[in-house]
């Protein structure tokens, strides 16, 4: 599986397999990068990421027209005439009611915004609920590093930004990839930053960290969290 860089508009993120961009929801006009490109291009022409971008087709609901009225010659009394007119309102508010029901189902099951593993499940869970049963897909991990005066320690100024609105988390375990200048990866570790992330927050950490021999680039990824109840 190839490894990704995106590119945010002001700065390149990354890397990250396929699983790790579907995680981040990017879109089909999101630019991205892997060993092998000549330039940066759209997520969307990439073959291996063109599924992460398959959307069902909407569905149409087709308002039913009331019945047209039939004109009659003949005299009607008043009586009849209200009842009929009482007929004819109750049809129209029927369906205006039918179209009114089927827009806002339509909404509400076709502007969630796609997501790994989506289901009916999820779509009559909560917002709390999907936020906490899948807290990397609402983390995310950025930061600056450099190298210490005898170049054997990187000291990692980072930060992880929540996107939830309503979940909390804590024990977010970032994972760090060291790559050399060739940007094969050296190796990974696992850290656990012992902290609270509230939503819609950023929390900043700075660690110290051993630096691998040829280890010329970091990258970080947020791989679990444990959500707050």
């Amino acid at each position: 599986m190839a490894i990704y860089f995106i590119h945010n508009g002001n700065d390149k993120e990354g890397p990250f397999d396929k699983d790790a961009l579907r995680a981040k929801i990017i879109k089909a006009n999101t630019q991205v990068w892997c060993e092998g490109m000549a330039d940066w291009v759209d997520a969307g022409s990439v073959e291996e990421l063109k599924d992460l971008f398959t959307e069902p087709p909407p569905i149409r609901t087709a308002s039913k027209a009331p019945p047209p009225i039939r004109e009659e010659s003949a005299t009607v009394t008043p009586s009849e005439t209200s009842k009929r007119g009482m007929s004819l309102i109750a049809k129209v508010t029927l369906g205006v009611i039918a179209i009114v029901g089927g827009l806002l189902a339509w909404n509400y099951f076709f502007t969630v915004p796609p997501s790994r593993g989506s289901s009916y499940e999820e779509k009559v869970m909560t917002i709390e609920e999907i936020e906490r049963a899948d807290p990397v897909r609402f983390l995310d991990a950025s930061g600056k590093w450099n190298e210490n005066f005898w170049g054997n320690k990187l000291r990692v100024h980072g930060r992880v930004t929540s996107s939830a609105t309503v979940a909390s988390y804590k024990d977010v375990v970032i994972q760090v990839s060291y790559y050399s200048e060739t940007k094969t990866v050296l190796g990974t570790e696992q850290y656990v930053l012992y902290k609270f992330v509230p939503p819609n927050q950023t929390i900043e950490f700075e660690w110290t960290l051993n630096r691998p021999d040829a280890c010329k680039k970091l990258g970080w990824d947020v791989v679990s969290a444990t959500p707050v109840y």
